[in-house]
């Protein structure tokens, strides 16, 4: 299985989440590496992923930009949320 190499800004260092990769299964890249996060934080997808655009390196696209809200599910239903984190998922050239 093929490596998604991303890196993460926003909340991700309170949350204790850092740079990784997560491993490319037939889910899309984006919904592998939610699901990763979820795991290395222990909080769930409550928002997004929300698409935020391409990164451009000399005029080529570098990298593909994402956010997501990760939070704690609440008693009774609803979500408390934790932080935003933003993702960028390399674009191989």
């Amino acid at each position: 299985m093929p490596r998604i190499n991303y890196s993460l800004w926003g909340s991700a260092a309170k949350l204790g989440l850092s740079d990784a990769y997560a491993m490319s299964d037939g889910i899309s890249d984006i919904g592998r590496v939610v699901a990763s996060l979820e795991r290395r934080s222990g909080l769930v997808a409550c928002g997004g992923p929300q698409n935020q655009g391409v990164a451009l390196s000399h005029g080529k696209p570098a990298a593909r930009h994402y956010s997501v809200t990760l939070g704690e599910p609440c008693p009774g239903g609803g979500w408390i949320p934790r932080g935003q984190v933003w993702i960028a998922l390399e674009i191989a050239s």
